[in-house]
């Protein structure tokens, strides 16, 4: 007989109630993990190849997106092949946090990579998710300035733009 019955059975409603009260919570928390941590592993990996200059964020990028491992469909505990590699001479996975811009950026999770065979890289994400990629190296991301060619504060710190800078220079556009 577990706890919560045999309290039932000796009229021990504060017995009862507490253990209840535990449950309720070991319940909430299951619930949490399940919410916040089988999806949003990662917002996304992008195959990269090349730059938008005026842009700023996934869409300064040129390339496609990895179908399987982007918002809403990418989990945890999964093994996620970067199979088009071959084509892309980067994959960037990207993860954003939450809450105002203000201090959102403090929580965003990038990982600019190359395949290199026999390498692995491992990063823990703000939420604490380990992730872990076989065959390749993280690309350093080099800081813009504030200021930097006359743009503005949201574009130079983008760490997208950044890295495209770095990997594909910079053309301004008008």
């Amino acid at each position: 007989m577990d706890a919560l019955t045999q309290a039932q059975n000796n009229g021990d409603m504060n017995a009862f109630i507490q253990i209840l009260r535990l449950r309720s919570i070991e319940l909430a928390k299951a619930i949490h993990e399940v919410s916040t941590g089988s999806y949003s592993i990662a917002d996304k990996a992008f195959y990269v190849n090349g730059f938008r200059p005026d842009r700023h964020c996934q869409p300064c990028s040129k390339g496609r997106r990895h179908e399987a491992f982007y918002t809403g469909r990418a989990r945890t505990g999964q093994v996620y092949e970067l199979n088009a590699m071959n084509q892309y001479p980067f994959v960037y996975i990207c993860g954003v946090g939450i809450g105002p811009d203000k201090d959102c950026w403090k929580q965003n999770l990038h990982l600019p990579l190359i395949h290199v065979p026999g390498q692995d890289v491992s990063i823990t994400s703000y939420k604490g998710y380990v992730f872990t990629v076989r065959n390749a190296r993280a690309i350093p991301i080099p800081p813009l300035p504030e200021g930097w060619n006359e743009l503005d504060r949201k574009m130079v710190r983008c760490k997208n733009f950044q890295f495209a800078v770095a990997q594909f220079g910079y053309t301004e556009t008008h």
